[in-house]
């Protein structure tokens, strides 16, 4: 048991080391911040609205797509380009009005501040 449990730990370190040098490029983290929308935003169900982020300490290779979700409803896009800043989206009409956030994923999740989604 001993024996295997010896093997099992070598096979492991050997699958990490491989792993480790199979990637071409170190992988960036960005986390942008959430410009709009923020506490003061109202949006309209069935309006295109915007969302923005800060894009200015981006790092030169994003080695993934973003998407957008929204509290209370679900992924709105994806995938999108977290350089370019912002994306259009339609609000959906079977959101539910309220106080909602938007989550902007990419290699990690960064969260609007809470704001308001209200009737056509």
């Amino acid at each position: 048991m001993i024996m295997n449990f010896k093997l099992s730990v070598a096979s492991v370190l050997a699958t990490l080391m491989m792993a480790q040098t199979s990637f071409a490029a170190p992988l960036d983290i960005f986390d942008p911040r959430i410009i709009s929308p923020n506490a003061s935003t109202v949006w309209t169900i069935g309006k295109t609205e915007l969302v923005t982020w800060d894009t200015s300490d981006a790092p030169k290779h994003i080695s993934n797509l973003g998407s957008v979700f929204l509290s209370g409803y679900g992924t709105l896009v994806k995938p999108i380009d977290l350089l370019a800043g912002n994306v259009s989206i339609v609000v959906p009409e079977s959101v539910t009005p309220g106080t909602h956030t938007i989550t902007l994923y990419g290699d990690s999740g960064d969260i609007s501040p809470p704001f308001q989604i209200v009737a056509a």
